[in-house]
């Protein structure tokens, strides 16, 4: 038995009546973000995910390369 892809599986539920067109895109929507966080992660030092910015956050902790990043990917 071949695994199901996430996207395969949610039109699987879409078409069954199981979940809307908009969960759907939604959740496709967050799995592609949330992998492209992570090759951001991965890639790590060569971009120089750890660097403070010299900013910061709402809970007034110094912001880095990667929190921006991550923030605009989402």
């Amino acid at each position: 038995m071949r695994p199901t892809t996430l996207t395969k599986f949610l039109i699987t539920r879409q078409r069954d009546g199981k979940i809307d067109a908009d969960l759907r895109l939604l959740i496709e929507t967050c799995a592609r973000a949330c992998k492209a966080i992570s090759i951001q992660v991965n890639k790590g030092k060569l971009i120089g995910a750890g660097d403070v910015l010299g900013t910061q956050n709402i809970q007034n902790e110094a912001q880095k390369r990667l929190d921006v990043l991550s923030n605009e990917i989402l």
